[in-house]
């Protein structure tokens, strides 16, 4: 079965919960393996998942939020989904900025030394799950935060060609296996 995506209207509020398997079918009706993408604030409860002490910068920020969902439970294939979520990020924003100005490290992305996203992964009872959240606003000069507006970067867009770049990969790659 194909990787559905889907591109939430309007806001919603990251919380945690969204790091549970069949969320997206259970929210949106999507059947099946998912990447789903929404604006919203930043707020993970810390009984909900335990992000690393440096994604507290985010905290209360509207932020675009990536959310995958894979049916394996395959703790390096995952670490390898997250990362090729990450890239494809980092290319399509490098793109937008006609430049290589943002760089990835491990999971997350900078510009120079500023963070732009807050990353986790995890399984599930009976899925893999990604999250990539991407900072929007500008950071305070000492916030040590980049966003999205001080590239002139328009969120939903990135959204949907990040999305569509992300299906593309895994399911090429899927062909190649068969």
């Amino acid at each position: 079965m194909k990787l559905k995506n889907y591109l939430v209207s309007g806001q919603l509020e990251f919380n945690g919960h969204q790091l549970r398997g069949n969320w997206a079918q259970e929210s949106f009706d999507l059947e099946g393996e998912s990447i789903v993408a929404f604006i919203g604030s930043f707020d993970p409860s810390p009984q909900t998942v335990a992000f690393p002490q440096s994604c507290e910068l985010f905290r209360k920020r509207r932020m675009l939020h990536l959310v995958v969902e894979h049916w394996h439970a395959d703790l390096e294939k995952l670490s390898l989904q997250q990362r090729l979520l990450a890239y494809v990020l980092k290319e399509k924003m490098n793109h937008r900025l006609k430049g290589d100005l943002i760089q990835r490290w491990g999971p997350n992305l900078f510009h120079e030394s500023a963070q732009i996203t807050a990353a986790t992964s995890m399984l599930t009872a009976s899925t893999a799950v990604i999250y990539m959240g991407v900072n929007i606003e500008r950071g305070e000069p000492q916030s040590k935060l980049w966003g999205l507006e001080e590239g002139g970067i328009d969120p939903l867009e990135l959204a949907q060609v990040v999305m569509d770049q992300y299906v593309f990969e895994v399911e090429d790659a899927r062909q190649r296996r068969s």
